[in-house]
């Protein structure tokens, strides 16, 4: 299920490699998720049930929300950036998420690159990968569908 109205095109996909100079201030060579380019307000929906995490603002993500979730017995986490606002209220420790409930609106917070705003929401999905002890990006279609 995708985070943004299908009527919103992929501007930037998983895996696709970053121009030189943003590979440099970035320090990473591919885009971990996916950039839905969108007006700003645009309602942003979770793609799965699961339990709120973390809800922030840092400098590169801008107001961000993360729902940790379970598939295949596995630990994954979903990250949204860039929003204007965050739509989930008196945020508790263990507070559940449904699919499909609205959590956010796109925006244009944190940074960009060349320093050119636009609103749009980067998704991603992150396992949890207990041999490295961290979390790592995966490719996002199994939650998003094509990406």
């Amino acid at each position: 299920m995708r985070p943004v109205n299908d009527k919103y095109k992929i501007g930037f996909g998983y895996g696709e490699e970053y121009p030189i100079e943003l590979q440099k201030s970035l320090g990473i060579n591919k885009h971990k998720g996916v950039d839905y380019y969108t007006i700003k307000g645009i309602k942003v929906i979770s793609p799965v049930n699961g339990i709120l995490t973390e809800i922030g603002e840092k400098a590169l993500m801008g107001k961000y929300i993360i729902i940790g979730f379970e598939s295949m017995k596995k630990k994954f986490r979903f990250t949204a950036m860039h929003l204007s606002k965050v739509l989930i209220e008196n945020v508790s420790p263990v507070m559940k998420v449904k699919k499909e409930q609205v959590i956010a609106l796109t925006g244009d917070t944190g940074t960009f690159y060349n320093g050119r705003k636009h609103p749009h929401c980067h998704c991603q999905i992150d396992k949890w990968d207990e041999k490295e002890m961290k979390w790592v990006d995966v490719n996002p279609s199994f939650v998003f569908g094509k990406v």
